[in-house]
């Protein structure tokens, strides 16, 4: 479904990713590590086209490196970002409706009555001012208002990131009921009990490069990928 080689990314004059190559098929969830400044959230934003970048993004066998974040995004392609990006002055259900479109094709696999069905608690909070959440709450606003978009490969920027332990069981349960309904993920996660338990492949990124690639399980027997890009 998403091809990436070869991608370069730079803010203004700093270039942060170097030749970054990945692969994820249809219906897989498949898991980008690594420490903080390591290059994975720059590479969710190369590929949506949220700054500078150069190489090879082909999705679906359409090469969208040069297309404006908009235009990725009515191919398909949603984004989730770390800081939730919700718009504070409207309500929960506002915030939602504003991200519901129909894909290239005018279908609509999500509606507003299945974001409510995916977390019950916004429908009970859907008159009240998105800001007015807790920080879980918000994340699952975030995820769900993308998904209201109809996107078919979801990217998702460490979703768990300052949440509390009952709010981040929470958010990888709705993440494997996203990937039950079909939507392929591509997860950005610093917490290693998650991405293991969630993804079907895993890559390991280290200064802007990817350095290594492989199943959680290769990933589990190989202490020296561990030890030299992930422990502190």
């Amino acid at each position: 479904m998403l091809r990436v080689r070869g991608l370069d990314a730079w803010y203004g004059k700093s270039q942060v990713l170097r030749g970054v190559d990945l692969e994820i098929a249809a219906g897989e969830i498949v898991a980008l590590l690594g420490r903080n400044g390591a290059g994975r959230s720059t590479t969710l934003k190369a590929i949506m086209g949220a700054i500078t970048r150069a190489g090879s993004i082909m999705f679906d066998g359409e090469e969208i490196s040069a297309l404006a974040p908009h235009e990725v995004a009515w191919r398909g392609l949603g984004y989730v970002p770390e800081d939730r990006a919700i718009f504070p002055g409207l309500s929960v259900e506002e915030n939602l409706v504003l991200g519901e479109k129909a894909d290239r094709h005018g279908e609509k696999r999500f509606r507003l009555a299945d974001a409510y069905a995916l977390f019950p608690r916004l429908a009970e909070r859907a008159k009240a001012p998105a800001d007015a959440l807790s920080g879980g709450e918000q994340q699952m606003l975030t995820i769900c208002r993308t998904l209201l978009g109809n996107p078919r490969l979801l990217m998702v920027d460490e979703p768990t990131e300052g949440l509390a332990p009952m709010m981040v069981e929470r958010i990888q349960k709705l993440l494997a009921r996203v990937a039950e309904l079909g939507v392929t993920i591509l997860l950005v996660e610093q917490k290693l009990t998650i991405a293991l338990k969630l993804a079907r492949r895993l890559y390991v990124m280290g200064h802007g490069s990817v350095v290594f690639e492989g199943t959680p399980a290769a990933f589990a027997s190989n202490a020296k990928i561990r030890q030299e890009w992930l422990e502190v």
